[in-house]
């Protein structure tokens, strides 16, 4: 069997959503799966932004983003424009990134989620609408790290990516707008520098999308503001082969494994998992929360078999690549 950490949240969050994911997709995606797609393709090519782009391209062809407060055209525009300087920033602090190789766990495969960097050192990218304390911990407990942590026996940094709020379907932070010089057009600013006397009211608020502004340039700007520093923060999660915590996962691993294999679409639901503010809405709610008894198969306009996988199939791959390398 092929795992991630992925099948062991979802399984955690619900297992009748586990057992819906097996087989089929929703037709949608929502504007941070595919930024994670952008920024994700955009570390591990040779051009960040253009490899975000391409991505963010692909996963448009594909499937339509789910934006019901923005018309689509302009959600993709949002999203990939973000995803290109966000994919800069990055290749600027940690360099270039390959995907981490999977590894034998026992009789099965365990396929990891993370990126290596030249120097060997594992990194998991999140992206989160703020930094805070609370924030670094449920990642730092996650299986997206602990599970990790176990299979490879390794360190990973988690590399947090602060991409703000979303209201009427666009991100609010740096990302994403600025403020414009009502005379000299040509200047833009970010916030307040020290010593200065911060911006008069004249200065415009304008979005990456109404300018025609070079994603280095933007960055560059945003570095000269000193916003970067808190929008982008790493943690070192250390591995130790006497850490009981470590012990303790890779016991639990083992046992949620039988739990998987019966894990079926009449699972019950956990509905404490159907609206999450972290993860979003579970896109089965149309079927779960249905008022009459639907079946998969009546919605072809809001799920899809996976592509990898046919009505015999058993074996999904839970990160389809969009990255055209």
């Amino acid at each position: 069997m092929i795992l991630s950490a992925a099948l062991y949240e979802t399984m955690d969050r619900c297992p009748r959503r586990f057992a819906l994911e097996k087989t089929h997709e929703p037709v949608t995606i929502s504007p941070v799966a595919m930024l994670y797609a952008g920024v994700e393709c955009g570390l591990t090519s040779s051009d960040p932004c253009e490899g975000a782009r391409d991505a963010i391209r692909s996963v448009a062809a594909d499937k339509d983003i789910d934006s019901p407060n923005l018309a689509a055209m302009s959600a993709v525009r949002h999203v990939g424009l973000m995803a290109e300087v966000i994919a800069l920033a990055l290749r600027r602090k940690v360099g270039m990134l390959k995907a981490a190789a999977p590894v034998s766990m026992g009789e099965h495969q365990w396929t990891p989620h993370l990126y290596e960097t030249t120097q060997g050192s594992l990194r998991r990218i999140v992206l989160v609408p703020y930094i805070d304390d609370d924030v670094l911990r449920g990642y730092a407990h996650s299986w997206g790290t602990v599970g990790e942590i176990a299979a490879l026996r390794r360190d990973v940094t988690l590399t947090f990516v602060a991409i703000g709020p979303q209201r009427l379907g666009r991100r609010h932070s740096a990302w994403t707008k600025c403020y414009r010089h009502p005379l000299r057009t040509s200047v833009l600013r970010f916030g307040r520098r020290k010593g200065s006397n911060g911006l008069t009211s004249g200065w415009l608020e304008v979005w990456r999308e109404q300018v025609d502004i070079a994603p280095n340039r933007w960055l560059d700007q945003m570095d000269n503001d000193g916003v970067l520093e808190d929008m982008i923060q790493s943690r070192r999660i250390q591995f130790r082969e006497d850490d009981f915590r470590v012990q303790r996962a890779s016991e639990d691993m083992l046992k949620i494994l039988p739990q998987m294999e019966v894990a079926t679409t009449e699972s019950p639901m956990r509905r404490m998992s159907c609206d999450s503010v972290i993860h979003g809405p579970c896109p089965f709610q149309p079927l779960c929360w249905s008022p009459v008894p639907v079946d998969m198969e009546e919605m072809p306009h809001l799920y899809r078999w996976r592509k990898d996988v046919t009505p015999a199939s058993e074996e999904p791959s839970f990160y389809p690549s969009f990255c055209s390398s």
